[in-house]
């Protein structure tokens, strides 16, 4: 009877032990959109391989591997000790994280919850059915085997959900498109590109928005289904503008979107290596991008950023009536229909000049970087596409705000500032953030930074190249992630590298080292703790 009792709370533990585990998996699967393809691509990293190599997955390994072993009366014994102490420490830590709130779960959508109960229910019936009629050892080896199939269960499971999701996901699309439809009279701007979609697509909808009524994508929900649900709950005849911001991981998804709301006119903002190891290669993700401007009527309006070598050679073989926007101008034959001059960069904001045809006209916004220039460029040139001066321009630019996460200079500890530009990252991101900080005034320049992903093979050449960067600009550098640590560490010998893994440590260590007059850029996805311990209320 008291071995009974202990092998219940033994089972008690594991139960809510692999219940943090479950939620784990399912966050992880929910964070990468269920796609396979993005779930091999986070493997490839070093942080991620760590969930399998480390110390205890070895130990519950070797425990598996021992049971042969069990037929021998003293290592059954052992083996029992060994499993039941496991998870009786595990299930206690479980419930301590529980406690602090350092689980990480999924966002409970109806799909999450649905992932949960079907990985997590039969699972915990089978181990349960097991400690009612199997002996001692037999449960403990039985519930150590269902824990190290967590992974493989989930994954299951989100596979077996893939069909009718599928087939829910159609309907939503079909149905889409047949209200897109209804509304003829709708304009539709469809906005893509590696980088600089969400900017351009806030910042076109701000300056739109003084004369026409607007719609536009949330966030970042630009996936095909993101926009069909859209078109179904909000698109109706009230809006003149419907804007359209298009992502993808492989070729055919921005045709996809494209067939649902059907553009007339597409920006294309830039082209790099973001997510090339979804792409499968550079050449895979220009042409998945250029869907956007292939989909477009004969007499629509493609508008290219003439400042991406990339852009600028697909602007150049497009037929279709089309406008060019830059920095600079260009001594070629193709010159940009609109530049900007004169960009001076402070922390409460940018001013500039911008030259279009012949007119010059001084611009100011509170937004911040030389890239937020470029977008409002390409922003410009659309609004004045669709009717709107140059004056109504500069006067909604004037208004702008910056987007959350993205360049926010904030009041920081100890009398620092801190630029907040923690919504997400990619390559060119990660560098005009660091020319902002090299053009603003400060003491000491600090950056925080979980490194990129999904850059494929070209990952340690671009960390290489951040890491000559920060060389030049930074005085410390806190990695939150030992990915690519080594190509930074060796490539910025002029700057003081740490990793540090525990935000609660990354605290600590800022508090020590930053004094008032610093600078602290926060990029990527740094956690919300790190930041609201560093910025002042």
């Amino acid at each position: 009877m008291l071995i009974k009792i202990i092998l219940l709370i033994i089972l008690i533990f594991w139960l809510i032990k692999i219940s943090r585990d479950i939620l784990f998996w399912v966050y992880l699967w929910q964070l990468k959109e269920y796609r396979r393809d993005r779930m091999r691509a986070h493997f490839e990293l070093q942080s991620a391989k760590r969930i399998f190599l480390n110390k205890l997955y070895a130990g519950k390994l070797l425990l598996l591997l021992s049971s042969p072993l069990l037929f021998l009366g003293i290592w059954q014994f052992f083996f029992q000790i060994f499993v039941g102490t496991l998870y009786s420490i595990l299930g206690t830590r479980s419930i301590y994280a529980a406690y602090r709130r350092y689980v990480k779960e999924p966002v409970f959508t109806k799909k999450a919850i649905l992932l949960c109960a079907i990985s997590a229910i039969p699972m915990a019936i089978l181990a349960i059915l097991i400690y009612a009629k199997a002996s001692p050892a037999t449960f403990l080896f039985s519930v150590l085997l269902l824990d190290m199939l967590i992974p493989l269960a989930v994954a299951g499971v989100v596979g077996l959900l893939k069909f009718p999701s599928e087939f829910m996901k159609n309907r939503i699309i079909a149905r889409a498109m047949a209200k897109r439809t209804q509304f003829k009279d709708v304009l539709v701007i469809g906005i893509t590109g590696s980088y600089g979609k969400t900017s351009m697509k806030e910042f076109l909808a701000h300056i739109l928005s003084q004369k026409l009524k607007v719609l536009a994508t949330t966030e970042n929900h630009n996936s095909e289904i993101g926009v069909a649900q859209l078109v179904l709950d909000k698109l109706n005849g009230d809006y003149d503008v419907f804007i359209v911001e298009m992502g993808a991981y492989k070729q055919g998804e921005i045709k996809r979107i494209c067939d649902i709301v059907r553009p007339q006119i597409g920006i294309l903002t830039g082209i790099n290596d973001q997510h090339i190891s979804l792409f499968g290669s550079l050449e895979k993700t220009i042409k998945a991008k250029y869907e956007l401007i292939e989909s477009l009527p004969k007499n629509g309006l493609a508008i290219f950023n003439g400042e991406n070598d990339h852009v600028f050679a697909l602007y150049e073989k497009t037929a279709i009536p089309k406008r060019m926007y830059a920095l600079r101008s260009f001594s070629v034959s193709s010159k940009p229909d609109i530049t900007a001059e004169k960009v001076d960069i402070a922390k409460n904001g940018t001013h500039f000049y911008v030259k279009i045809g012949e007119n010059r006209e001084s611009f100011e916004t509170p937004v911040l970087g030389r890239h937020n220039v470029l977008n409002i460029l390409g922003a410009a040139l659309a609004a004045q596409a669709l009717g709107m001066t140059i004056e109504e321009i500069q006067k909604r630019v004037k208004t702008l705000k910056p987007l959350p996460h993205t360049l926010n200079a904030e009041s920081g500890i100890n009398g620092s500032t801190i630029i907040d530009d923690t919504y997400s990252a990619n390559p060119r991101g990660v560098m005009a953030a660091l020319d902002l900080l090299d053009n603003l005034k400060g003491n000491k320049k600090i950056v925080v930074m979980y490194p990129l992903i999904e850059l494929g093979e070209a990952a340690s050449d671009i960390h290489r190249r951040i890491a000559m960067k920060l060389n030049k600009i930074c005085d410390v550098c806190i990695l939150t992630n030992m990915d690519f640590a080594r190509e930074i560490k060796n490539n910025a010998p002029n700057t003081d590298v740490f990793v540090i893994q525990d935000p609660k440590m990354v605290i600590q260590k800022l508090e020590k080292i930053v004094k008032s007059g610093d600078i602290v850029l926060l990029e990527n996805r740094i956690p919300e703790k790190i930041k609201n311990a560093l910025i002042s209320s």
